[in-house]
């Protein structure tokens, strides 16, 4: 089931006017006081709860956990603002927000990102959602141009990077909401901003640990037949004991390597073995399809292109196995990078407030990442706006510049520079030039501080790929949900000082320190992870053909962003070189899927 909203304005007719609908069905339905259609859409029942007065109500879409202070029916007695934000604040979980308080709709999705928010005009009223494409489906517009060729790039830098690939439908910027009263132009409100990093390791670590066991709980609680990964690293395992600890049984997925060197079977088999309660799913590495094996097959319908759309049958390898179990929604570690594994940046920001420290961070990272001292100290003595840095990374995008596949002393300041890959047109980076530069004109970074707004980044960077994967997912018959990017866990995980979070001589210190009262220590002693990178490059091999043909043939080819014979020419020099994908493959792939199945309507159904 695809689980999407869409939220009317207060207009006698509307909904009939816009039928027959282009979109899935409709399986629930809120309505205003005067009757008229307020949300309609598909979700899930057993994550919806509501509340109704005379002339207010509000509507919470998602999994949550409700302490039992927070009184929801208490907003529509008195529907203010700030009863408001007091209720999206308190509840754990990741869900949306929708409340009328008389004369206008309030819209509140996720300060992570996870719960993303869209509004556009259909028939002159506004109207939001929780989807871009059924948003630009129902006003009937086409992509934008100037979002595909930035989406070329290894990475869209804020503020660009929330914007829909849609001509029209405009995104609600993570921790923002947004109001719509009537034909009015609708209205933003930042209600959600990231905690001080002041705490320190203990203290830090108990927050992130009863924030985590919440967010599993919301899920758990109110669905019976629950089902996770367990991959062996430090994402996984908590989330699967959290599990072990909040359900009877549950089901645990682990999916084998072909890489010999790679520990995460070894690490998953002791972490199962110290559980009783569940069973497992193991996908052996012959049942597992290489990388690109799937780029012939239609595509999963998301709202936007992500590298995730690229290798389906990976992700849901052993699904057929879960769907026989009847289980409902499956957990992921997906988050925990993002959390724990701080911006270098912070080793800047923290070196007036704690300078012996940084100091022995920047030794390490410099030697770790073989930066020149030179180098080095021309990244930390260059004091410019995130607006000119935002100028001189267009630039950059038009000149050809490229980081390279390794990080520089560059991302001590607001961050390395975007590049586009070889094959992109000129026609492609003078469009994506335009948009970095007219954006730079009016630009604020995500927090004043730098680490903090790498880490913002970071965090929206994730969830901007996760939230398709969980579309995706849904598609597959299993709803997907990954409890790092509830905004509580979020905030617990950003209280913590950011230089012990994690350090150069030890991976993830404090997840490790929030689950050690759960976890046999022994098993949070791990220093590694796998990456799948033999499984790429041998993708690469076999599949070289078919990616060739792909790219070459491609509507991006057609609009003039790709250059056919360029990319032609590089892959079929050296097709198995796994740098390409750091150069920008997976990128091209991804949209050049992508906008053929939105164009060519070769949706999977």
């Amino acid at each position: 089931m695809e689980e999407y909203f869409i939220v009317l304005p207060d207009s006698e007719g509307l909904l009939e006017t816009l039928t027959p609908l282009p979109l899935p069905k409709i399986r629930q339905r809120f309505n205003y006081p005067s009757g008229n259609a307020w949300i309609i859409g598909s979700w899930n029942p057993n994550w919806a709860v509501s509340a109704h007065g005379r002339e207010s109500s509000i509507v919470m879409i998602g999994p949550s956990h409700v302490p039992q202070t927070t009184h929801i029916d208490k907003y529509v007695s008195d529907p203010t603002v700030h009863r408001l934000d007091t209720l999206a604040h308190e509840i754990h979980g990741s869900q949306y927000i929708i409340a009328w308080d008389g004369s206008s709709t309030h819209v509140h999705g996720s300060g992570s990102g996870m719960r993303k928010v869209f509004h556009t005009r259909v028939q002159g009223v506004p109207i939001a959602g929780s989807r871009a494409d059924y948003l630009a489906r129902l006003r009937g517009v086409e992509l934008d141009e100037y979002q595909l060729a930035l989406r070329l790039m290894d990475y869209v830098p804020h503020p660009l990077d929330v914007n829909p690939v849609w001509s029209g439908v405009n995104a609600v910027p993570p921790g923002h909401g947004v109001r719509i009263a009537g034909t009015r132009e609708p209205s933003l409100r930042q209600w959600w901003s990231p905690p001080r990093a002041e705490l320190g390791l203990e203290e830090g670590a108990a927050r992130v640990r009863h924030a985590l066991e919440l967010a599993v709980r919301a899920r758990t609680s109110t669905v019976d037949r629950i089902s996770c990964d367990l991959s062996g690293g430090l994402d996984s395992t908590p989330i699967t004991h959290l599990v072990s600890a909040s359900t009877d049984r549950f089901t645990a997925r682990t999916i084998a390597s072909r890489d010999p060197a790679d520990a995460d079977m070894d690490w998953a088999n002791r972490s199962a073995s110290s559980l009783d309660n569940l069973d497992r799913v193991i996908v052996a590495p012959a049942d597992l399809p290489l990388f690109y094996s799937g780029l012939l097959e239609s595509v999963h319908r998301t709202d936007e292109p992500a590298t995730t759309l690229l290798d389906p049958r990976r992700q849901f390898a052993g699904y057929e196995h879960l769907r026989a179990e009847n289980r409902q929604v499956h957990l992921t570690g997906i988050g925990g990078d993002h959390l724990f594994t701080p911006p270098m940046t912070h080793v800047r920001d923290q070196l007036r407030r704690h300078p012996a420290r940084a100091v022995r961070h920047l030794r390490a990272h410099r030697v770790q990442e073989k930066w020149t001292q030179a180098a080095t100290l021309r990244s930390l003595t260059r004091r410019e706006s995130y607006a000119r840095w935002l100028e001189r990374a267009a630039a950059s995008v038009m000149a050809g510049h490229k980081s390279g596949t390794g990080s520089t002393p560059d991302v001590l300041g607001w961050d390395m520079f975007p590049h586009m890959p070889l094959w992109a047109t000129d026609h492609a980076r003078r469009m994506a030039r335009s948009a970095l530069s007219e954006a730079a004109e009016n630009a604020r970074p995500l927090h004043t501080g730098r680490g903090i707004s790498a880490d913002l980044y970071a965090i929206q960077f994730g969830t901007r790929t996760t939230r398709i994967l969980h579309q995706m997912s849904e598609q597959s018959g299993i709803a997907m949900e990954s409890p790092f990017f509830d905004d509580r866990v979020v905030e617990a995980a950003l209280s913590v000082e950011p230089l012990l979070r994690a350090s150069p001589w030890d991976f993830k210190t404090l997840i490790k320190e929030a689950m050690r009262p759960i976890i046999d220590p022994a098993l949070l002693n791990r220093q590694t992870k796998g990456t799948g990178s033999s499984d790429k490059a041998d993708g690469l091999t076999l599949h070289a053909s078919t990616i060739i043909d792909t790219v070459v043939s491609s509507r991006l080819a057609e609009r003039g962003l790709v250059d056919a014979h360029r990319i032609r020419e590089i892959l079929e020099r050296n097709p198995t070189d796994i740098a390409l994908v750091a150069g920008g493959l997976d990128n091209t792939l991804a949209n050049t899927l992508w906008v053929e199945a939105v164009e060519g309507n070769r949706w999977r159904n």
